[in-house]
């Protein structure tokens, strides 16, 4: 009981600070609404130049794979395979246009020279749908004829004029059988996910600041040195400190996934197992990153100054200011060594992807390796906080 009433006397005393309060709390917020506001007529399908489309892939044999392959060679499509469930979620969350099931006898049916069954997810009909079914139809067609042609060629071949007619009859009539389901859209835009989950991460980086001035602040008054006259013992101290700690830190995830929420309809992903485990894991990153930089850090006159060089290095290359799509190959390399790739990457899973925790297991790890790592460096600088 007694970690809990130190740690409530830490959040009082840090929440206290009027900094503290609209700095790491209050700014980032706003800025999450404001951004979210202002990006939530966008999402991937507003660019007409390309069309956002899932594929699920149950079919048994080789054309399953061939029909993905030719809209990923076209231009004109974004394709990502997926599995039912999350292709739903991506129709329903507006991230892709739709959702093309192939059926697992779609290489029998072609084989066999009769219609495959395809069925499709999409918020609505329109020009979209078209456009695809097109482009599935001539895949189906071309396999269709030159199975026809090839048969013809083994049997007696007729005069050129009725293969000319036979082949149109047979383009006419081998239409896609879709059966088509209307799924309802959830009233989120991924374009404010993509930026808010890059935001997030950097607005939970910034608290690094807020850390390193608490410890300083505790070390020059000697706080935790006039502790050590108390009963408790110096893991009752240290533990209430990071529980204060972390509670600022969720407390400023909680508002800024609330508000964005509550507010705006912004999705977060289903998986809440997911999110508690992977900010808990990126809150003592920060902390531990915080300890390490107080071992470097003497005066709170340049705090912040070296606190934002080492938080606006690291967040530029580590993705949470500019996808690492654009990275060139050197730095994506060099991301790898930032704590905020991962986060971005685990965040990215399971809100857009729909992912869960299993699937971002190996990315929580990585975080908390670096934690430890932090921890490890930086753990003179607790041990001279209460000492001195």
């Amino acid at each position: 009981m007694q970690v809990f009433k130190l740690t409530i006397l830490h959040l009082k005393r840090m929440i206290s600070n009027k900094s503290v309060l609209l700095l790491t709390l209050l700014m980032p917020m706003f800025v999450m609404c404001l951004v979210t506001f202002f990006s939530g007529s966008g999402n991937n399908n507003d660019n007409t130049n390309v069309l956002y489309i899932d594929f699920v892939n149950k079919d048994n044999g080789q054309m399953g794979n061939n029909l993905i392959q030719e809209f990923k060679n076209s231009p004109n499509f974004n394709v990502y395979v997926a599995n039912q469930a999350d292709a739903k979620y991506r129709v329903e969350h507006n991230v892709v246009a739709e959702a093309i099931m192939i059926p697992h006898n779609f290489s029998e049916s072609l084989k066999n020279g009769s219609e495959p069954n395809i069925q499709v997810l999409t918020l609505s009909s329109g020009n979209t749908n078209l456009i695809a079914d097109n482009k599935i139809n001539s895949f189906i067609n071309e396999n269709l004829i030159s199975k026809q042609i090839s048969a013809s060629l083994k049997s007696k071949l007729p005069p050129s004029n009725n293969i000319v007619a036979e082949l149109s009859k047979t383009v006419a009539s081998n239409k896609i059988m879709a059966t088509s389901q209307t799924v309802k859209k959830n009233k989120t835009n991924s374009l404010g996910n993509q930026i808010s989950i890059n935001l997030c991460i950097s607005f939970m980086m910034f608290t690094v600041i807020f850390i390193v001035n608490e410890v300083i602040a505790r070390k020059d008054d000697k706080t935790l040195k006039r502790s050590l006259s108390t009963p408790n013992s110096k893991f009752v101290l240290l533990f209430s400190i990071v529980l204060a700690f972390l509670i600022v830190g969720w407390l400023q995830v909680l508002l800024m996934i609330g508000s964005t929420t509550l507010l705006f309809k912004l999705s977060w992903g289903s998986s809440i197992p997911a999110l508690l485990i992977l900010f808990t894991s990126l809150i003592l990153v920060v902390l531990g990153l915080g300890v390490l930089l107080c071992r470097l850090i003497k005066s709170r006159n340049n705090a912040p100054m070296i606190c934002q060089m080492v938080i606006q290095i690291s967040c530029l290359m580590g993705g949470s200011y500019m996808p690492l799509e654009f990275f060139p190959p050197v730095l994506k390399h060099v991301a790898y060594f930032m704590p905020q790739s991962w986060a971005v990457t685990a965040l990215t899973d399971v809100v857009l992807n729909n992912k869960g925790l299993i699937s971002i297991l190996p990315n929580i790890g990585v975080l908390l390796l670096f934690a430890v790592a932090f921890f490890t460096a930086g753990a003179s600088t607790i041990r001279g906080t209460l000492e001195d």
